[in-house]
């Protein structure tokens, strides 16, 4: 009996054991599958990035939570719930995951590039710079975070567009931009954004350039090439149609004639791509406008309207195209809700005050000029406008100070200068400065042999003084010259030529007709 009990309680001391043994074996097992599990969920060869890079970003987004619920200090699981945040547009979500992720390994340029581009897309570009810059330090061979730097410095530029940066901090922005997408370029030949972006920086680099250096060259071919890597691009179509649109308007008046055929071919093709770009209608309004033909300039600029009604720019091109029509309301109507739209834009007050001087409400005008010039001090046609209005009062000591201060924002711009030359001649001859007079008129017309208010105005002071040998080849000169489309809106001229009717060109009645202008 008693070595029965004894052998029972061996039994039972076995059973319990094997028991233990088992539940240990397994409890082993599932430690060291979870642990593989976890070591396996530390990589970028799991299901959530195999499903991010699928494209099913809500899926990722559940399967690296879970990850993190299992290892709150999964790097990998943290960058991938950034990314795939990032892709679902949860941008502030975005930007803690791929903070915690460099926490944890900060030595990895994943985590900064997301960070980069997270902060861009929230426009906080002093924010992306500083991690795209970490990010091409961590990884100098891979092109995204150069990429990333490019646009940032450009949308870093064009945030801060018309306040109060000079010229050279405006090209050294630029610059990082365009260096930072020469980079990118190196490193993927193929990268038509990069080309874009390029295409684009150098684009506004030159428009901040004085007007006689500015070289749309590189611009042109960079936007081209990345028409050529991605052939369905809008944005290159629309930025190459206003290159050339400002190559073209920037030419010297002795080059080759104005051309804006190019300009308005890449902006059609934009619009064909993307029927509602305002931007493009807007550029292809300007193109019109430069080329004469102001029916399709008030078409286009309508139409950027209609997609856009909030767009300053598409009623301040509406505004100059009525100006130039003479319909002095409709363009004052325009100028005024572009400026409702942008109170601190410069050009809108300039329209407003170019249309208040023909309206003969002067003092308007002179206010309004006198705001466009305060808002931009370096606005050589708001300096222009201040000067006929002081032409207009009789006022012309005043008028030749604001023609010298148009000329003196770029004194060496004579080939793409207005006329300020020219009205410089008049106001001196009204003064009786006939040597001033002749001298103004003489620099106009080096730089345009074909300026014909210059001619006028160098022909009556010629006469006047009796050099008359000067003043008949002028007038002869006169007949032979054809106004161009500005100059037929001109007031002055239309009394000149109406008084011309019949009569010879001939020094005398050029004098005659030219005389009161």
């Amino acid at each position: 009996m008693q070595k029965r009990g004894r052998h029972n309680l061996k039994g039972k001391t076995l059973f319990i054991t094997l028991i233990v043994l088992i539940i240990l074996g397994i409890f082993v097992y599932y430690y060291i599958n979870y642990q593989k599990q976890l070591g396996a969920e530390q990589s970028y060869n799991t299901l959530g990035w195999k499903l991010y890079k699928e494209g099913k970003y809500d899926e990722a987004i559940k399967e690296f939570r879970e990850y993190i619920k299992r290892n709150p200090k999964n790097f990998f699981a943290h960058t991938g719930l950034g990314w795939s945040l990032y892709r679902k547009g949860i941008y502030d979500e975005a930007a803690n995951s791929f903070k915690s992720a460099i926490e944890l390994n900060p030595n990895s340029h994943d985590p900064y590039n997301g960070l980069g581009w997270t902060y861009y897309r929230l426009k906080e570009y002093n924010k992306s710079i500083p991690n795209f810059e970490q990010a091409t330090k961590l990884a100098p061979d891979y092109y995204d975070p150069y990429d990333g730097l490019g646009w940032s410095y450009y949308m870093l530029m064009y945030k801060q567009y018309d306040t109060d940066l000079d010229v050279d901090n405006i090209q050294k922005i630029y610059l990082n931009s365009i260096n930072a997408f020469r980079h990118s370029i190196h490193l993927k030949p193929d990268n038509y954004d990069s080309y874009l972006g390029s295409g684009m920086a150098y684009h506004w680099r030159e428009r901040n350039m004085p007007k006689n250096t500015a070289n749309y060259t590189e611009a042109i071919a960079a936007l081209k090439k990345s028409i050529e890597l991605n052939p369905e691009n809008p944005i290159a179509y629309n930025f190459l149609g206003w290159t050339y649109k400002f190559e073209n308007k920037n030419k010297k008046y002795t080059d080759t004639p104005k051309n804006f055929s190019l300009s308005i071919e890449m902006l059609e093709k934009a619009i064909e791509q993307n029927p509602n770009y305002a931007d493009a209608y807007i550029g292809l309004g300007w193109s019109y406008f430069m080329s004469f033909d102001m029916a399709k300039a008030k078409e286009n600029f309508e139409n950027a309207i209609k997609i856009d009604n909030n767009n300053p720019s598409a009623y301040n091109g509406l505004g100059w195209a009525y100006y130039l029509t003479n319909n002095f309301s409709k363009a004052a109507g325009n100028f005024g809700k572009a400026i409702e739209l942008a109170p601190n834009y410069y050009e809108n007050y300039n329209g407003l005050g170019w249309v208040r001087l023909k309206q003969r409400r002067y003092n308007e005008s002179r206010d309004l000029f006198t705001k466009a010039i305060k808002l931009n001090p370096n606005y050589d046609e708001s300096y222009e406008g201040l000067g006929a209005y002081y032409d207009a009062v009789k006022d012309y000591k005043n008028a030749i100070e604001a023609y010298k201060k148009a000329i003196g924002v770029n004194p060496d711009d004579l080939g793409t200068a207005r006329a300020y030359y020219n009205e410089l001649g008049w106001s001196y001859y009204r003064l009786k400065d006939n040597q001033n007079a002749i001298n103004s008129f003489s620099t106009m017309l080096k730089q345009n042999p074909d300026t014909i208010m210059s001619m006028i105005g160098l022909s009556v002071v010629n006469y006047e003084i009796g050099n008359m040998t000067i003043a008949d080849e002028l007038a002869k000169k006169l007949s032979q010259s054809k106004p161009d489309f500005f100059l037929k809106s001109n007031r002055r001229y239309i009394r000149f030529a109406n008084c011309m009717k019949g009569l010879v060109y001939n020094a005398e009645n050029v004098h005659k007709c030219g005389s009161s202008l």
